[in-house]
């Protein structure tokens, strides 16, 4: 073997030494993103794990709305006396301030 082979494959040997130590880096990189990917699975296992603990209760709590609901609701019918009272008040209240300024008007005139 002659001289400039040698260094070639001097050089080779060096060029390849370097790339397996960029694949080995890659490696532990990899590892690392697997280890947090499997953490993060794990973590929403557990969340899914308690999803249809979280549906029962939802369910609960929109049953209790709705019995409300059906026991304190008022209807429309029942509510038309109420709501003719209230707007007839207030139409006099409003009458009576449109009166007292038109009476500060006039006798300011």
């Amino acid at each position: 073997m002659n001289e400039q082979q040698f260094e070639n494959n001097s050089m080779d040997i060096a060029l390849i030494q370097r790339d397996v130590v960029e694949v080995q880096r890659n490696i532990a990189t990899l590892q690392m993103q697997t280890s947090d990917i499997q953490k993060e699975t794990l973590a929403l296992a557990r969340e899914a794990l308690l999803i249809p603990q979280e549906l029962v209760f939802i369910k609960t709590e929109l049953s209790t709305i709705r019995q409300c609901l059906t026991d304190n609701y008022v209807t429309s019918e029942a509510f038309d006396p109420v709501r003719k009272i209230v707007y007839g008040l207030v139409g006099c209240v409003m009458l009576s301030f449109l009166g007292a300024g038109m009476a500060l008007i006039l006798k300011a005139v």
